[in-house]
């Protein structure tokens, strides 16, 4: 971060970029052959395995875009979507699997055993449906019948994905012993709200129409990116921590800090899309830069009065799900 922030993309920056790739080549492989060796329920297991395997993919963005620089080949159109290459296996791939395979080895840790079948199904076809969902990325640029074929193919599989996933976490729900606490509900019924948005908002871009506006307005974009970053992945990480005792169980600060965020992320999310709205009807709404500080300090006063939090648990209150 220093050296980007120092000269840009320099030989320093483009140095550490570059060995931060290597680095997660080496941790994916690692952590693959130590999967290898473990006791955990298939469902989790798949589920790491398919976000190393997108975490590695997601590589292939900035060398291509390294390629595209170095040797002027391709033109705008080249450009942007080696980045969204890198952000569709990033976000949609190692982040939202490895989510999945927390979330299953908490859900198994519950004598969830008799819906492995549905688990397995749900990953799968997430899976499946991950690689050509790329194709969704690439349809500001008028494509080819074929890669609109492949994207809506991808945004039904995806679809029916989160239909098995949402049967799969109800049927959570109701056999949980005694009920998760009511953060915990609250924080991962907004992570899987943001999750099935997301979902329906890729399917909702192969409509043309839809598709234009999404690639036409910036914080469309950034609100699609923070909308799976802030609310799908760290909603659920929150109450991942807060399950494990990581995060106070009681006590009125946890619950504000909480709270503050939470406000922040929804502030965000409208602000964003309202600026959208404005500049698709042909106007730029210059106090917009103003509102989205203020939403990102109110997210920043959530994590600092929960970082004041962190880990002060008695370790008898940490859940300890068996492998």
């Amino acid at each position: 971060l220093g050296s980007f922030i120092w000269q840009g993309y320099g030989p320093v920056s483009i140095f550490f970029s570059a060995l931060s790739v290597v680095f997660s080549y080496w941790f994916a492989g690692r952590f693959w052959v130590d999967i290898r060796r473990s006791t955990l329920p298939s469902p989790v297991t798949t589920s790491i395995r398919m976000a190393l395997i997108f975490l590695v993919l997601s590589s292939a963005g900035p060398f291509l875009l390294a390629y595209s620089m170095s040797h002027r080949v391709g033109g705008i159109g080249f450009y942007y979507n080696s980045i969204y290459l890198y952000l569709h296996f990033q976000y949609n791939g190692w982040f939202s699997f490895g989510v999945l395979a927390l979330l299953f080895w908490v859900l198994f840790a519950q004598d969830f055993a008799a819906n492995e079948k549905l688990a397995r199904r749900a990953v799968g076809l997430l899976g499946i449906g991950c690689v050509p969902a790329y194709c969704l990325s690439l349809l500001w640029t008028m494509p080819p019948l074929w890669i609109w074929v492949t994207a809506g193919i991808a945004a039904i599989i995806q679809l029916a994905a989160l239909l098995l996933l949402t049967k799969l976490l109800w049927k959570a729900f109701v056999t949980w012993r005694g009920r998760p606490s009511r953060m915990v509900a609250v924080l991962w019924g907004l992570s899987l709200t943001a999750f099935g948005i997301k979902i329906v908002l890729q399917a909702g871009s192969v409509i043309p129409a839809l598709g234009r506006f999404a690639f036409s307005f910036r914080p469309v974009i950034i609100a699609y990116l923070h909308l799976v970053l802030l609310g799908f992945i760290t909603f659920f990480l929150l109450g991942f921590l807060y399950l494990h005792g990581l995060l106070k169980h009681s006590g009125r600060m946890t619950r504000t800090g909480i709270a503050v965020f939470i406000a922040g992320v929804v502030g965000n999310e409208c602000i964003l899309l309202l600026q959208s709205l404005i500049a698709a009807g042909g106007t730029a709404w210059m106090a917009a830069p103003y509102y989205l500080l203020g939403a990102a300090l109110c997210m920043f006063a959530g994590l600092s009065v929960l970082t004041a939090g962190f880990g002060q648990t008695r370790p008898e209150q940490r859940l300890r799900p068996a492998e």
